[in-house]
């Protein structure tokens, strides 16, 4: 994944998941770096990048 995609699903990351964080985990008790790779899995990434942007939402962003 490019750093210019990258950017692109954060973006999409922070206003269709982050966002509605209420909404999606209302008890604050699910594993968010799954919820991620799921997600980024779900938009068409391929797995070993999903894996790359979860791990860039938790550990370099405040999203995760």
């Amino acid at each position: 994944m490019t750093e210019k995609d990258r950017d692109k699903f954060e973006e999409l990351f922070k206003t269709e998941v982050h966002d509605k964080g209420h909404e999606v985990d209302p008890a604050n008790e699910l594993d968010w770096y799954v919820l991620t790779v799921g997600w980024a899995i779900g938009k068409g990434v391929k797995p070993e990048d999903a894996h790359d942007f979860a791990r860039y939402i938790r550990y370099h962003t405040d999203l995760g």
